[in-house]
């Protein structure tokens, strides 16, 4: 992780132009979620800023995205919800389904941690309808298992299994198809 931050810290020294810049400063807010909140949080304001300035939205909607989940770790439910929110304004006006798929999970983590689980069993069904659509298995699974456990907050303890089972095959099954390989 540091390595990548010196290497984007290095990148940011060379000068480069307003669009290299931008992403420069969306990836550290990235990179620095799990090492330096505050760090995480600077680097996204002047992504934030350089964005604009460009008048990039898909970059825009990524920071705001990135700056939810910084604020998702840090516990700031709050904030975590107005940046996904942000994204998600954007990213529809731009009918990028797949990226609002994403947003949903990530939304549904918000509520389910802020104990709005009609909510969060909303989002994670919307985003299962659009990965199973997609035959996206991997995050198919992943929200199964964010179900599960979803279910284990509602006292659901048989649908909580069967979905965390679910889940589990297709993982344990990923794992052996790499220990065969």
């Amino acid at each position: 992780m540091q390595e990548v931050i010196g290497n984007l810290k290095t990148d940011l020294n060379k000068n480069p132009d307003d669009k290299k810049r931008a992403s420069i400063y969306s990836d550290l807010t990235w990179y620095y979620a799990s090492v330096s909140v505050d760090s995480a949080l600077s680097y996204g304001k002047k992504a934030i800023f350089a964005s604009e300035k460009l008048n990039d939205s898909t970059l825009l909607s990524q920071i705001y995205s990135d700056l939810g989940a910084v604020h998702f770790r840090n516990n700031d439910f709050i904030n975590s919800e107005k940046n996904y929110l942000k994204s998600y304004q954007i990213r529809k006006k731009q009918n990028n389904i797949a990226g609002i798929a994403k947003l949903n999970n990530n939304l549904a983590s918000v509520y389910q941690s802020t104990f709005q689980y009609k909510k969060a069993m909303t989002m994670y069904l919307e985003a299962l309808k659009y990965f199973e659509s997609k035959e996206d298995l991997k995050n198919v699974n992943f929200t199964k298992a964010n179900i599960g456990l979803l279910f284990i907050d509602l006292k659901d303890n048989d649908n909580a299994i069967k979905y965390i089972k679910e889940a589990l095959i297709y993982f344990e099954s990923l794992e052996k198809n790499i220990e065969t390989e």
